[in-house]
């Protein structure tokens, strides 16, 4: 499931699994002894997807002129299925809705992955940590996206800002979703419902059949 939170509504396990897996391939991985844990952490926005483990992590940090996607990270043992299009896509659709360039400082040897997901390099390489990067920012489509409209955020209510928080109100878009479709089909999933459905199933086969060995037996006939 696919979860969007700011950093005081993480739980405690969830916060580990996050740092668990950004140590694993940012610095264990990659064999870069740096930071990994700022203070960027405390305002971003974290977007993970979770399963009985987080497997895919990115956040989001919105500033005066731009908003930033970094630490996008997939287990080494799940790349190329797809899983980290999705996450950046996610990441996209979730930045677009602050109406500012997107901008990521990316890893040059994933300049092509990058690209196809619609960014451009707008800077030449340079080292960050002893490891290649260029800045791009995001100038296409977003791709990759198979069910963002299922996308589950669960975030708490922004009391401290008298404007509307874009993820507060994708959730509760999301939410009223989800209530309509649960109320709605109360008494759609009910024994005697099924029970009549497999009756009107039976004799759409029925029918079917009766029509089929008519139309043999009048072509037999020369009809």
């Amino acid at each position: 499931m696919w979860y969007v939170k700011h950093f005081e509504e993480l739980s405690t396990r969830e916060l580990y699994e996050i740092y668990r897996l950004r140590s694993q391939v940012f610095v264990v991985e990659q064999a870069c002894a740096y930071p990994d844990i700022d203070e960027t952490d405390l305002t971003a926005i974290h977007l993970f997807y979770r399963t009985d483990r987080i497997i895919a992590y990115a956040r989001l940090y919105p500033e005066a002129e731009s908003v930033k996607i970094g630490r996008i990270v997939v287990p080494s043992e799940l790349r190329g299925t797809g899983l980290g299009k999705e996450l950046v896509s996610r990441s996209i659709a979730l930045a677009q809705r602050y109406d500012k360039p997107i901008l990521i400082s990316a890893q040059e040897y994933l300049d092509g992955f990058y690209r196809r997901m619609g960014f451009i390099r707008t800077s030449e390489v340079y080292l960050e940590d002893d490891i290649p990067h260029q800045d791009m920012v995001y100038h296409g489509p977003v791709l990759g996206i198979n069910e963002t409209k299922n996308l589950r955020e669960v975030t708490m209510e922004d009391k401290r800002k008298n404007t509307v928080d874009p993820v507060d109100h994708e959730n509760k878009k999301i939410k009223d979703a989800e209530d309509y479709i649960e109320h709605d089909q109360v008494d759609k999933d009910t024994p005697e419902r099924k029970t009549d459905v497999m009756k009107d199933n039976r004799k759409q086969v029925s029918a079917e059949i009766v029509r089929t060995e008519l139309g043999e037996e009048l072509k037999d006939k020369g009809c």
